[in-house]
Protein backbone atom coordinates (compact mmCIF):
# COMPACT_ATOMS: atom_id res chain seq x y z
CA UNK A 1 0.00 0.00 0.00
CA UNK A 2 1.47 3.32 -0.66
CA UNK A 3 0.29 6.37 1.57
CA UNK A 4 0.13 8.73 -1.19
CA UNK A 5 -2.42 7.19 -3.36
CA UNK A 6 -4.80 6.09 0.17
CA UNK A 7 -4.63 9.63 1.06
CA UNK A 8 -5.68 10.70 -2.35
CA UNK A 9 -7.89 8.64 -1.86
CA UNK A 10 -9.53 9.55 1.50
CA UNK A 11 -9.33 13.53 0.56
CA UNK A 12 -11.47 13.05 -2.76
CA UNK A 13 -14.18 11.12 -0.16
CA UNK A 14 -14.15 13.97 1.82
CA UNK A 15 -13.96 16.91 -0.40
CA UNK A 16 -17.07 18.89 0.02
CA UNK A 17 -16.08 20.17 -4.11
CA UNK A 18 -16.60 18.61 -6.63
CA UNK A 19 -13.73 15.55 -7.25
CA UNK A 20 -11.52 15.91 -10.06
CA UNK A 21 -12.97 12.67 -11.53
CA UNK A 22 -16.85 13.98 -11.35
CA UNK A 23 -15.62 17.15 -12.73
CA UNK A 24 -13.68 14.81 -15.69
CA UNK A 25 -16.21 12.16 -16.52
CA UNK A 26 -19.07 14.52 -18.24
CA UNK A 27 -15.72 15.90 -20.45
CA UNK A 28 -14.10 12.55 -21.33
CA UNK A 29 -17.58 10.71 -21.97
CA UNK A 30 -17.70 13.62 -24.93
CA UNK A 31 -13.63 13.23 -25.52
CA UNK A 32 -14.32 9.52 -25.92
CA UNK A 33 -17.30 9.89 -28.20
CA UNK A 34 -15.25 12.51 -30.50
CA UNK A 35 -12.45 10.41 -31.12
CA UNK A 36 -13.09 6.98 -30.47
CA UNK A 37 -10.14 6.17 -28.63
CA UNK A 38 -8.98 5.47 -25.18
CA UNK A 39 -9.44 8.01 -23.12
CA UNK A 40 -7.31 8.90 -19.51
CA UNK A 41 -7.15 11.03 -17.04
CA UNK A 42 -3.82 11.07 -14.61
CA UNK A 43 -2.68 12.85 -11.71
CA UNK A 44 1.10 12.72 -10.74
CA UNK A 45 1.87 10.58 -8.02
CA UNK A 46 5.80 11.25 -7.38
CA UNK A 47 7.29 10.36 -10.24
CA UNK A 48 4.89 7.56 -11.17
CA UNK A 49 1.38 8.83 -12.89
CA UNK A 50 -2.33 7.18 -10.94
CA UNK A 51 -4.62 6.93 -13.33
CA UNK A 52 -7.74 8.12 -11.60
CA UNK A 53 -10.39 6.90 -14.37
CA UNK A 54 -9.65 5.43 -18.14
CA UNK A 55 -13.01 5.12 -21.33
CA UNK A 56 -11.73 2.21 -23.24
CA UNK A 57 -12.08 2.02 -26.83
CA UNK A 58 -13.91 -0.63 -27.99
CA UNK A 59 -11.71 -1.34 -30.76
CA UNK A 60 -8.06 0.62 -31.76
CA UNK A 61 -5.24 0.22 -28.76
CA UNK A 62 -4.13 -1.11 -25.78
CA UNK A 63 -1.47 0.74 -23.59
CA UNK A 64 0.28 -1.94 -21.89
CA UNK A 65 3.39 -2.15 -20.05
CA UNK A 66 3.58 1.43 -19.96
CA UNK A 67 4.61 1.23 -23.53
CA UNK A 68 2.58 2.66 -26.99
CA UNK A 69 2.60 0.44 -29.52
CA UNK A 70 4.62 1.75 -32.99
CA UNK A 71 1.42 2.55 -34.61
CA UNK A 72 0.09 4.61 -32.17
CA UNK A 73 1.01 7.92 -30.45
CA UNK A 74 -0.57 9.43 -26.97
CA UNK A 75 -1.22 12.84 -26.22
CA UNK A 76 -1.03 14.62 -23.35
CA UNK A 77 -2.41 17.98 -22.04
CA UNK A 78 -2.17 19.12 -18.28
CA UNK A 79 -5.64 20.33 -16.44
CA UNK A 80 -5.10 22.89 -14.31
CA UNK A 81 -6.58 23.57 -10.45
CA UNK A 82 -8.23 27.03 -10.15
CA UNK A 83 -5.51 28.53 -9.01
CA UNK A 84 -3.52 27.60 -12.12
CA UNK A 85 -1.15 24.82 -10.83
CA UNK A 86 -1.01 21.46 -13.00
CA UNK A 87 -3.17 19.00 -10.76
CA UNK A 88 -3.83 16.60 -13.73
CA UNK A 89 -3.37 15.30 -17.08
CA UNK A 90 -5.89 14.20 -20.07
CA UNK A 91 -4.66 11.64 -22.15
CA UNK A 92 -5.33 9.78 -25.62
CA UNK A 93 -4.14 6.87 -27.12
CA UNK A 94 -4.94 7.48 -30.89
CA UNK A 95 -3.76 5.72 -34.22
CA UNK A 96 -0.13 7.80 -35.17
CA UNK A 97 -1.67 8.74 -38.52
CA UNK A 98 -1.89 11.96 -40.02
CA UNK A 99 -5.34 12.66 -37.85
CA UNK A 100 -3.06 12.52 -34.83
CA UNK A 101 -2.06 16.09 -34.69
CA UNK A 102 -5.66 17.14 -34.95
CA UNK A 103 -6.79 15.71 -31.50
CA UNK A 104 -4.48 18.08 -29.76
CA UNK A 105 -7.00 21.25 -29.74
CA UNK A 106 -10.17 18.79 -28.62
CA UNK A 107 -7.59 17.60 -25.93
CA UNK A 108 -7.13 21.01 -25.30
CA UNK A 109 -10.32 22.27 -25.08
CA UNK A 110 -11.65 19.10 -22.95
CA UNK A 111 -9.26 19.93 -20.18
CA UNK A 112 -9.78 23.27 -19.77
CA UNK A 113 -13.80 22.09 -19.47
CA UNK A 114 -12.44 19.94 -16.68
CA UNK A 115 -10.95 22.94 -15.28
CA UNK A 116 -13.74 25.45 -15.45
CA UNK A 117 -16.11 22.29 -13.72
CA UNK A 118 -13.39 22.60 -10.67
CA UNK A 119 -13.75 26.35 -10.69
CA UNK A 120 -17.33 26.49 -10.99
CA UNK A 121 -18.93 22.80 -10.11
CA UNK A 122 -22.86 22.11 -10.71
CA UNK A 123 -25.26 22.24 -8.27
CA UNK A 124 -25.84 18.52 -7.08
CA UNK A 125 -29.02 17.21 -8.47
CA UNK A 126 -31.91 16.68 -6.30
Amino acid sequence: MRIGVRMWELDSRASPTLSLREAAMPVMEDLHAIVGQHIQLGVMEGDEVLFVERLTARQGYALLAGHVPPDATGVAVPVRAPAGKVMAALAIIVPNDDTARSRIAVLQAASGAVSRAMLYPAPPLP
